[in-house]
């Protein structure tokens, strides 16, 4: 999935950033994905 524009980076993501998506109580939800 692409997700483009700039109200990403107003929340703290860059391009080509890994994110986890996933659906809570109906509701998508975008994580920056850490492996530590």
């Amino acid at each position: 999935m692409n997700l483009k524009g700039r109200w990403l980076e107003e929340f703290g993501f860059i391009t080509g950033m890994p994110i986890t998506i996933t659906v809570e109580r109906g509701r998508l939800v975008i994580e920056i994905e850490i492996n530590l």
